[in-house]
C-alpha cells in the first residue's frame, strides 16, 4: 500500500525480495529503502527492486545513488519480474 506498510512488513518477517514503487503514498520507495538500510545496516542479502513509471536516467541515478541496484519501469508483468531474478543475473543485463 505504501512505504510505511512495507517497512512494517519487513520488521515482521524476512523476504527474499522487496518490490517498492518510487512514488508510494506516505513514504516513497527511495526513502523506505534508506530507512530500512539505516535500521538494518548488515542486511545486504535482501534485494530491493524499484518500480517506477519514470523511465528517465535521472530516476535510475537517484536509485543508484542510494544503493538500489534493481530498477524496473512500469508496466511490469510478474513473468518479467520472475525472469529477471531467476536467471542468475539480478541486474537484468
Amino acid at each position: 500500500e505504501n512505504g510505511r506498510a512495507a517497512l512494517e512488513a519487513l520488521e515482521l518477517r524476512d523476504f527474499d525480495l522487496v518490490v517498492v514503487d518510487m512514488h508510494m503514498p506516505e513514504l516513497g520507495g527511495i526513502d523506505a529503502y534508506k530507512m530500512y538500510r539505516f535500521a538494518h545496516p548488515d542486511d545486504d542479502a535482501t534485494p530491493f527492486v524499484m518500480l517506477t513509471a519514470n523511465a528517465t536516467a535521472e530516476a535510475r541515478m537517484a536509485c543508484e545513488a542510494v544503493g538500489i541496484r534493481h530498477f524496473l519501469t512500469k508496466p511490469i508483468s510478474s513473468s518479467r519480474l520472475l525472469r529477471r531474478f531467476s536467471t542468475g543475473h539480478p541486474s537484468g543485463r
